[in-house]
């Protein structure tokens, strides 16, 4: 059992796959954010089929009219 003080070396350790940028910080490897990138899409791919719920149309929709009625009254008050 560990102690609470304790510390692994390996805690510590840079990845072998991450890389130090001087301006961005660490960063992966190329190879593992594409793998990476690969694994979430097949993960999520399935939620892009689902349809959207009505309740996030409906209120879609409402931010839309919304949005256009206010571009709308700043275009009425140049007509005088």
């Amino acid at each position: 059992m560990r102690k609470k003080d304790e510390k692994h070396v390996a805690d510590d350790a840079p990845s072998k796959r991450m890389t130090e940028s001087a301006e961005d910080g660490p960063s992966l490897e190329p190879q593992l954010q594409a793998q990476i990138g690969r694994k979430l899409k097949a993960m999520y791919d399935s939620y892009l089929s689902e349809p959207v719920p009505d309740r996030l149309v409906s209120l879609l929709e409402q931010l839309d009219e919304m949005s256009s009625q206010r571009e709308q009254k700043p275009r009425e008050g140049n007509k005088s």
